[in-house]
């Protein structure tokens, strides 16, 4: 234990990412799980049984359960859509209103705030199941820790946004800091990925607001048939800025720690993922990836993804509908 954080790791998973958390999560432990003193990992269902859902659901949990094993405490569970534990998330996390089960963007929103309560350690280190971690965590979450116990006005913080430049600077917009090393101020948090201090998610002063998305995002949301209701991030940010606080990205003391996220599924991705994961953790990767969040053009060919993205987006379909 003494080589171990006081730090629950939660990563979100459901049995539709069993393709890619095959190579990922086993990635996402071997990058993070040695650090910290408890491995939460989540299987959203959308409150359906589990016997329903066939090899998916069995294999991902088996996966989960084998892989966090190693970890002093690990629990894997299913994300629970019960009547009590949606009125204890509402009452946890919101000043009113009953929690919806997604976004207006047909994401989650009940499961995110399931697993953070679920988790027992001080700090939460969270990952969505696609995240890519270069680097190193150990020493990253020693300079996360310290950075949000010093700094009252740091909400959260989140490893450096894509492999580092030389002049650390990031592909969005984004104030650059004197220190940690390779650290920038933003206004808002992603939960993709994030690192903050427990107590500030689960008590948040005042409540959250149950807010809903803006009219296109509520029509967007009529569509899809989900509900009306922001991101989770859009929420927490909101509530950061009206408190004064802000995320800090920082890569931090050499080899430091950053992530990368793939914002499609194409073949490629899926043929070459094994490859992909090497070349993060060894950092072998292209000057045009460095700065850049998201894994671009200079790794991977997305040109296929992009467009059947394009010709599926949600306004389309309810022009077709009519």
């Amino acid at each position: 234990m003494s080589n171990r954080s006081p730090v629950s790791l939660h990563i979100s998973l459901a049995p539709r990412d069993l393709r890619h958390a095959r190579a990922i999560l086993p990635h996402q432990l071997r990058q993070i799980g040695g650090s910290v003193e408890e491995i939460v990992c989540t299987i959203d269902t959308l409150g359906r049984p589990p016997a329903e859902l066939g090899d998916e659901f069995a294999e991902l949990a088996a996966l989960a359960e084998q892989l966090s094993a190693a970890a002093p405490l690990h629990i894997v569970r299913v994300v629970d859509y019960s009547p009590a534990r949606r009125a204890t998330l509402s009452r946890q996390f919101f000043r009113s209103g009953s929690i919806p089960r997604q976004t207006y963007r047909v994401g989650p929103f009940h499961a995110y705030f399931d697993g953070w309560l679920a988790t027992t350690r001080p700090y939460i280190f969270h990952l969505d199941s696609d995240m890519l971690i270069g680097g190193s965590a150990a020493g990253w979450i020693e300079e996360a820790i310290s950075l949000l116990s010093a700094d009252a006005s740091v909400f959260t913080c989140t490893p450096l946004a894509g492999p580092p430049r030389d002049d650390f600077c990031l592909a969005q917009p984004a104030r650059q800091l004197a220190t940690p090393r390779g650290a920038h101020a933003l206004a808002g948090m992603s939960t993709r990925i994030f690192f903050l201090d427990r107590d500030r998610l689960l008590q948040p002063q005042p409540k959250l607001p149950l807010s809903r998305a803006t009219l296109r995002g509520q029509l967007r949301g009529w569509v899809e048939r989900t509900s009306p209701y922001a991101l989770p991030e859009d929420i927490i940010s909101s509530h950061m800025q009206r408190l004064g606080q802000h995320r800090v990205d920082f890569l931090g003391r050499a080899p430091g720690c950053w992530s990368l996220h793939p914002p499609f599924r194409n073949t490629e991705f899926y043929r070459r993922l094994d490859e992909i994961v090497h070349r993060v953790e060894t950092g072998d990767l292209p000057d045009a990836q460095r700065g850049d969040y998201d894994l671009n053009e200079s790794v991977i060919d997305w040109s296929d993804a992009r467009a059947a993205i394009a010709g599926n987006r949600w306004w389309r379909r309810l022009w077709k509908s009519r």
